[in-house]
């Protein structure tokens, strides 16, 4: 009973919010009161991570700590999550509310239609080769969507007579045009995509060559976006 009344005072307290105040403020102060967190992003299994890693080197997305997460999940979102990023396995796994930072649950990539990690949104997509995967969606226009795909792989290396995984980052990047989803990993391969701008493709990979080798996806972020400042 006093848990209802705790509702119905926050959500008549909501109606006298301001308009352009967002109303992810208003469900997290439910879910807070009501003491029940977002039970379904916690009825997945336990994750489980069994390495023992070197130094500074992981299997997560950034970096080894959670960040604070919007989740789409069957077509409902959550907001404030505590999450990580497995780009080695690629599965989003999330530490339920008022449990050990050391607990997370697997979340179903059936499920998690979207996320967002540093203020960067996060959509499972069908690549070329069949497989789902979550992808950064970088930059939107009204005729393509560009995506960063972020992956580790894993090797055994011997560290302190130990042998231990050691994960290493690839980073590829796909474009979304008229409903079809193709790597561009090349200058050809964009030019193909956007065979009218072949001239300033070519200018601009001139004119930046410096920064494909050390920063890849600055490089890219800044192409596609002058592609779209292009596009008429």
């Amino acid at each position: 009973m006093k848990s209802a009344l705790t509702l119905l005072g926050i959500l008549y307290s909501s109606l006298l919010i301001s308009q352009t105040q967002d109303y992810k403020d208003i469900y997290t102060k439910i879910d807070k009161e009501l003491s029940i967190g977002n039970l379904n992003l916690e009825k997945g299994k336990i994750y489980i991570n069994k390495d023992v890693n070197v130094k500074n080197n992981h299997r997560y997305l950034f970096n080894d700590a959670t960040f604070i997460s919007n989740i789409k999940h069957n077509k409902q979102i959550y907001y404030n999550n505590n999450v990580k990023y497995d780009i080695f396995q690629n599965i989003l796994i999330v530490n339920p509310s008022n449990q050990s930072k050391r607990l997370f649950v697997e979340l179903s990539k059936n499920e998690v239609e979207s996320f967002t990690i540093e203020n960067k949104n996060f959509v499972l997509i069908e690549l070329p080769n069949n497989e789902n995967w979550y992808c950064e969606e970088n930059l939107i226009s009204s005729s393509f969507t560009f995506y960063i795909k972020y992956q580790k792989k894993k090797k055994e290396i011997i560290s302190d007579n130990v042998i231990k995984p050691f994960y290493t980052e690839e980073v590829s990047f796909f474009l979304k045009k008229q409903g079809k989803i193709s790597q561009i990993d090349s200058k050809k391969s964009i030019v193909n995509q956007f065979p009218e701008l072949k001239t300033e493709i070519n200018d601009f990979y001139k004119m930046n060559n410096h920064l494909l080798k050390d920063e890849k996806i600055k490089f890219m972020e800044n192409l596609i976006f002058k592609i779209k400042s292009l596009q008429k």
